[in-house]
Order: structure tokens, then sequence, then C-alpha cells
């Protein structure tokens, strides 16, 4: 008679696990549907982040390129980008209250739309290259062998 061999149960996958997890599941047709899109709306901002910097008194620039982030955020999420939706979400947050409070046009916040946009598109198109996350988390020592994730 054959001995029986105790079998142990995997290790459930840790939050950071199961996140790399579900952004490696990214279909690749959706993927090269929402870069075309992408582009297409990072397109539109480039064109909109001219006019506001142009008209930097006028907000209905202000107000699509919010929209844009939105869209960029949303759809990126729904195709497996997190990290993409969660950079756009941030951005996006930051219009919102910038119009909420009225603040007028500064460098910093030209600045700031400018430079995402080019880093939303690099997101996608390294997702879609590599088909792993672009940013990562670990978890390092710290001060007193305390861990901290960077």
């Amino acid at each position: 008679m054959a001995e029986a061999t105790q079998v142990e149960a995997p290790a459930k996958p840790s939050p950071e696990e199961k996140r790399a997890a579900a952004e490696a599941e990214v279909d690749a047709e959706l993927l090269g549907i929402f870069i075309e899109e992408a582009i297409d709306v990072l397109a539109t901002l480039r064109a909109r982040l001219e006019g506001l910097r142009a008209n930097p008194a006028g907000t209905d620039d202000l107000i699509t390129i919010r929209r844009g982030f939105h869209t960029l955020k949303g759809s990126g999420r729904m195709v497996g980008l997190t990290q993409l939706g969660d950079t756009a979400w941030a951005v996006e947050q930051t219009l919102n209250r910038w119009l909420q409070l009225d603040w007028p046009i500064t460098p910093a916040l030209l600045g700031l739309i400018a430079l995402a946009l080019p880093l939303l598109l690099l997101i996608a198109l390294i997702r879609r290259k590599l088909g792993s996350p672009v940013f990562f988390r670990q978890t390092r020592p710290g001060l007193h062998g305390q861990p901290f994730e960077m």
C-alpha cells in the first residue's frame, strides 16, 4: 500500500502579487486599442495645453485637459493599466482642486501637465512591450531595521 503524503496548501498571494498578476492579464488586443485611443487623447491634451499657455486666464482648456486625464484614468484601469490609471487620477485630482479653488494658471501647473502627458504614454508603451508593470514596489530594511516600502 502506497504511503500517503501530506500536501501543503499553497500560500495566499500578497497584495503586491495579486496586483502584479492582475496587471499581467491585460489583453494585448484591448491594450492596442487603448494605446491608439490614448494617443488621440494625448494629442488633444497637447493642443489644449498650448491653448492654456496662450490664454492662461481661460478655463475651457483646463477643463478639457482635466476631462482628458479622467478619460485616460478610466480607460487605463478598464484594460488593466492600474499604474497608468492611478497616475492619471492623481493629475485629475490636482486639476479638480485647481479649478475648485479658481487658482491662476502657473508655470508649475503647466509643467505638471506637460510632464504627465509623455509619462502616461510611456507607461502604456512600456507595458505593451514588456508585459509587466512599469513601477515596482519592494519592502526594504530601514532605520533601526524597520521595513519600509519603496
